[in-house]
């Protein structure tokens, strides 16, 4: 990769942004590099995203921006949900909600909404995913907004025991996914749905 940060993952998501790293000018590129570290988080490789991340913190650091904050919050606030099922989690991503939204990142607030729903669902917090889903899917969400809120929804409705709805939710999420070439994403949706 341009930046010297790789994890060999066989993913069209992750070849897309490696490219468009290297394409990128640096204030773009450290915003990409966060959103791959995600990536890296997801498919499990802590290390190697909390490498990219602390590097990154120093960078906004040195070069502070709004929309690498909110991003780098974002990234925070998952790698506590996926450390310590929820350990600080939740603020952490209410709090990029909160800066993507003074910054006017409205597919970033969106986004944050969705895993705001993820995580209602796993606290069983059902008003929580629900507030949080409708405000997710309130403007035409991105691939990677509708997977997760798609996933967050399909098992509400398996925990619902609507076998239909559910699967609609999920289908909708795996089609977002395959369209993101984000296979985490759709493995995921996969799995919930066979649980």
């Amino acid at each position: 990769a341009a930046d010297g940060m790789s994890v060999d993952l066989r993913s069209r998501l992750a070849q897309r942004l490696d490219a468009e790293i290297a394409a990128a000018p640096p204030a773009r590129a450290a915003v990409l590099q966060v959103q791959r570290a995600m990536l890296w988080l997801r498919h499990g490789h802590e290390a190697e995203a909390r490498a990219a991340l602390d590097r990154l913190h120093a960078q906004a650091l040195a070069r502070p921006g709004a929309e690498l904050a909110a991003w780098l919050h974002l990234a925070e606030g998952l790698m506590a949900y996926y450390s310590a099922f929820g350990g600080g989690a939740r603020e952490r991503v209410r709090r990029a909600f909160v800066m993507a939204g003074a910054a006017g990142l409205a597919s970033l607030q969106a986004l944050c909404q969705a895993w705001l729903a993820q995580m209602a669902f796993v606290d069983r917090d059902i008003d929580g995913l629900v507030a949080h889903a409708t405000a997710a899917l309130a403007g035409a969400p991105d691939d990677a907004t509708a997977c997760r809120v798609a996933s967050a929804l399909g098992m509400a409705w398996d925990l619902a025991r609507d076998e239909a709805a559910a699967g609609a939710w999920y289908a909708w999420g795996r089609r977002a996914a395959s369209a993101d070439g984000d296979e985490a994403g759709f493995a995921a949706l996969l799995y919930n749905q066979m649980q």
